[in-house]
C-alpha cells in the first residue's frame, strides 16, 4: 500500500507533465519553425517530426520514471527523477532572466509542481516506502 507522501507526489508529479504538455501544445508552431531552422533547409519536416518525438519520447521517460517510483519503489528511479528535476534548474534560470511569456509562465507552473513533487519523495513515509524495496532485496535471517 502506497503512503501518502507517495500518492502526494503522484499527484503533483504527473500534474507538472499535464501542465508540460500543455505548454508543448501551445508552442507546437513555435518549437516546431526553430527546429526547422536549426536544422537547415531540409529541416521543414524534420521540425514538426521532432518536436512530436521528443515530447512523445519525453512524456513516456516520465510515466516510466513514475511508475518506477510510485508504484515499485525504486530508489535509483527516485534519484534520476531528482537527477532530471536538478537539471531543469537551468532552464529556469533561463526563463527568469528574460521576460516571461504565457508560456514561460506554464513551464514555470510545471517546475513549482515538480519542485512540490520532489518534496513529498523524502518524506518520512516515501523514506519507509523506498528503504521496503531494499528489506524485501534482501533476505532476513
Amino acid at each position: 500500500m502506497q503512503p501518502e507522501s507517495i500518492r502526494k507526489f503522484t499527484l503533483f508529479y504527473l500534474g507538472s507533465l499535464a501542465v508540460s504538455l500543455v505548454a508543448t501544445v501551445i508552442n507546437y508552431d513555435q518549437v516546431s519553425q526553430s527546429v526547422a531552422r536549426q536544422s537547415g533547409a531540409a529541416g521543414a519536416e524534420l521540425g514538426s517530426g521532432a518536436v512530436i518525438a521528443s515530447m512523445v519520447f519525453g512524456a513516456a521517460v516520465m510515466l516510466l520514471l513514475w511508475y518506477l517510483v510510485a508504484r515499485k519503489g525504486f530508489v535509483i528511479a527516485k534519484w534520476i527523477v531528482v537527477g532530471f528535476f536538478l537539471v531543469s534548474l537551468y532552464g529556469l534560470f533561463g526563463v527568469l532572466r528574460g521576460g516571461i511569456s504565457a508560456s514561460d509562465a506554464l513551464g514555470l507552473i510545471s517546475f513549482a509542481l515538480q519542485a512540490v513533487a520532489m518534496y513529498f519523495l523524502f518524506q518520512p513515509d516515501a523514506k519507509a516506502w523506498f528503504s521496503r524495496e531494499r528489506a524485501e532485496a534482501s533476505p532476513e535471517d
